[in-house]
């Protein structure tokens, strides 16, 4: 019985036909040679790997982590990078998508490639979802709403894992456009480098989008206090023109209008 199937994007036919005998004889299904974004999509389209085995630098011009992206955007799959590069800029940007990073300059890549995937394997390859119902966040700050609190150092910080249901919204963080925070039902606040798109993707249909950067928990919803303003929970939201429509429409259809 086969321990999982594997996707190899790897732009090295030789690397590709040594790991791939290695992890055969480990009991793995091990896919075609991919060495591209363009083939890696489509393949993705065919069939949905256990896992995938991701290197930075492919045959195209996009490169290992917008492939990464696409991935973690549009299914849940984990993710192993596997490079040559060796750069902490790269190892940050990779741990956007995933936490495990193998090298191949490491003399036992091999055997600790086999590790991570035994790993994923051993956790039914939930990796970036620790269960359906929770979600990976960081602590970049993790005060109350409207506290004084202090950012953590990068290199301290550690992934926490959260209930979904106890997401309240979502919004883009104006001193860190590249993160999205987390806001929970108690106050609690963290952030993620996913945008809101992917975030709606990820936790479901209950969660809509009232305006360009803000995502509303629709299980926290209480009424609409005029054609402009929703309360939930207690708090006041704006909702924004174009989006009105399908808020409406929305709780139509789940009887909560």
């Amino acid at each position: 019985m086969t321990k999982g199937y594997v996707m190899m994007v790897e732009d090295s036919a030789s690397d590709y036909q040594r790991t791939r005998a290695h992890l055969i004889a480990n009991g793995y299904t091990v896919g075609p040679f991919i060495d591209n974004y363009e083939s890696a999509i489509l393949n993705l389209k065919i069939v949905q790997p256990n896992f995938i085995l991701l290197d930075i630098d492919l045959a195209s011009a996009q490169s290992g982590l917008d492939l990464a992206e696409h991935v973690v955007y549009n299914y849940r799959i984990p993710i192993i990078f596997v490079s040559m590069q060796y750069r902490y800029e790269v190892l940050k940007q990779a741990s956007r998508y995933s936490s495990l990073f193998v090298t191949k300059l490491d003399d036992g890549y091999l055997q600790q490639l086999s590790i991570q995937l035994d790993m994923c394997s051993l956790m039914k390859g939930q990796m970036a979802l620790a269960r359906e119902d929770q979600l990976q966040v960081l602590p970049l700050f993790t005060n109350k709403v409207g506290g004084t609190g202090k950012s953590l150092d990068a290199r301290t910080q550690r992934k926490l894992i959260i209930d979904k249901r106890e997401i309240f919204y979502l919004e883009t963080d104006v001193h860190k456009r590249n993160y999205r925070r987390v806001i929970c039902k108690n106050g609690m606040a963290y952030n993620t480098s996913l945008t809101l798109r992917a975030m709606i993707h990820i936790l479901g249909d209950g969660y809509r989008k009232i305006k360009k950067d803000t995502v509303l928990n629709f299980n926290y919803f209480e009424s609409f206090i005029d054609s402009k303003t929703i309360m939930a929970c207690g708090k006041k939201f704006s909702l924004g023109a174009r989006y009105a429509q399908d808020i409406e429409s929305y709780l139509a259809e789940t009887g909560r209008q």
